[in-house]
């Protein structure tokens, strides 16, 4: 074995990790989407049920969507909980949360009612967006809440009375600059499923997602550059969405 190779190759795995935790330290969950707006903003983010949309138009809904919290006094901080099955909506949700600075909570939804009720309690959320699904347990949930509780339908049939339109609050609405959440900043509350007792919201970073992220694309999870891995929504914190642009 050469000496000098084995050297080299120690330097240059030091440098790649160097630059891997500084990638990390600078990061927050939508750094990756601001990334594929610059070099991929025509190829195609999300397929769901044979509807495609590009990077632009992702870019576009998130920060309109961003846009409708904002003007529903929901910024920074604020808790935003989501409880749908997978689709591509979720991931917009997702990134549009931290586009506005506000906080997503994925609920389980393998939860009963009170469960879900609890953990809106817990974290205070301001903001339930819901499915066909999950309907009549939104409403449910928002009637019998301490607090208010906007309710936001997204899904492709009439949204129900009582709750604002997703695709509406769009159209509706004009794009904003990003927010830019600092690597600290809390991003998101993932719940334990709660087998051992009563389900405990795991509180995460902009630095802990965009550094797990980081370890799913070394273990290969990620099989090609600029895809989105989702997993089913949230039935632990260990399986909770994770979703963050690779570029």
């Amino acid at each position: 074995m050469n000496p000098a190779a084995t050297g080299l190759a120690i330097v240059n795995e030091e440098r790649t990790y160097e630059l891997h935790r500084r990638e990390v330290n600078a990061m927050n969950i939508t750094h990756g989407l601001r990334r594929s707006l610059q070099v991929n903003s025509r190829g195609t983010a999300t397929i769901f049920e044979g509807r495609r949309r590009t990077w632009q138009e992702i870019g576009d809904r998130v920060s309109r969507f961003a846009r409708a919290l904002r003007a529903h006094s929901l910024g920074r901080g604020d808790r935003i909980a989501v409880l749908m099955l997978n689709q591509d909506r979720y991931i917009e949700c997702y990134l549009a949360a931290s586009w506005a600075g506000a906080v997503i909570v994925p609920l389980n939804i393998r939860w009963n009612i009170q469960e879900k009720a609890d953990a809106l309690s817990d974290c205070g959320a301001k903001l339930l967006v819901v499915d066909n699904a999950f309907a009549k347990a939104g409403m449910t949930l928002a009637a019998n809440a301490s607090g208010s509780l906007m309710l936001i339908y997204a899904d492709d049939d009439p949204v129900p009375d009582g709750m604002f339109g997703y695709e509406a609050l769009i159209a509706a609405s004009g794009p904003m600059p990003d927010a830019m959440a600092a690597p600290d900043d809390l991003a998101a509350i993932f719940y334990t499923g709660g087998t051992t007792g009563r389900s405990k919201g795991v509180m995460l970073s902009h630095r802990n997602i965009a550094a797990n992220a980081f370890n799913c694309l070394a273990e290969g999870y990620a099989a090609k550059p600029r895809f989105i891995c989702m997993q089913h929504p949230c039935s632990t914190w260990r399986t909770a969405p994770e979703c963050i642009p690779c570029f």
